[in-house]
């Protein structure tokens, strides 16, 4: 049983209340396993760069609008419906020129996935400049980005994003054997449980980081993810363990000394 399993369950209770309010929710085509069959680029630079507001088709989680992301894995796949892509709220080729909401959850299963995929499978949730046409700003624990102008007119869509991010997230970690992705557009309301959901998802999260990183004689810290410091998202775990670290250091130096005396 991983740590995250209880969490699917909330998740299917926030997309049914969703329903019961009358919000708009559709089931769109099931992406395929991998790559084959996705009408755009994927792969590091493949996004084209920065997308100007001016090429902006939609924009997607900006800071006034809302947004949340959220990553679970289970080492059970009948937690999942492989492939699925559920869409709350409006869809791309229907918001032309608007700034949405975004809440973006993956969901990963495996039966070889386990806590030591933690910060890969964390990692895979933000895309950076690997999807053709679409931009993802570096924001820790948010989602906002662009669909451009160029890729809209392609048919760019949540069905094409929902898959891209599920083959990009096979990807990194190969893993994963089955891949399903929930995309909100619709209120920055309906964010407000999924945003609560992800935060305690992340203390979890946090506390299995926080056992992975592995303290070295000097008092320094091995940390196994990319992020710079500076806008990581796990920093004040890093800190918390920096500190404990050197007062540990501090007391058995202070032992040594009175034994010396």
């Amino acid at each position: 049983m991983s740590p995250f399993d209880p969490y699917f369950t909330k998740l299917r209770k926030y997309l049914r209340a969703l329903a019961l309010q009358g919000r708009l929710i559709r089931e769109l085509a099931r992406a395929g396993a991998g790559r084959r069959g996705l009408p755009l680029r994927l792969g590091g630079g493949e996004g084209g760069g920065i997308v100007l507001r001016e090429d902006t088709f939609v924009e997607l989680g900006h800071p006034d609008a809302g947004s949340c992301s959220l990553l679970l894995w289970t080492e059970s796949r009948a937690f999942l419906r492989d492939g699925a892509i559920t869409l709350v709220g409006p869809d791309i080729p229907e918001s032309a020129g608007e700034s949405l909401p975004f809440g973006q959850v993956l969901l990963a299963g495996g039966e070889d996935l386990t806590t030591s995929f933690q910060a890969a499978l964390e990692r895979s949730q933000y895309v950076g400049d690997r999807i053709e046409g679409y931009m993802m700003r570096s924001v820790p624990e948010r989602v906002w980005s662009r669909v451009s102008k160029q890729a809209a007119a392609g048919g760019f869509c949540f069905q094409t994003l929902g898959g891209a991010l599920m083959a990009l997230l096979r990807t990194e970690v190969p893993q994963v054997q089955a891949a399903e992705a929930v995309l909100v557009t619709s209120s920055a309301e309906d964010l407000a449980p999924l945003q609560a959901m992800a935060e305690q998802a992340r203390k979890i999260a946090r506390g299995i980081k926080a056992e992975q990183l592995v303290a070295r004689a000097d008092g320094e810290l091995e940390c196994t993810r990319e992020d710079e410091c500076p806008v990581c998202a796990d920093k004040p775990v890093c800190d918390g363990i920096r500190e404990i670290l050197v007062l540990r250091k501090s007391e058995v130096g202070g032992k040594a000394a009175t034994r010396d005396d």
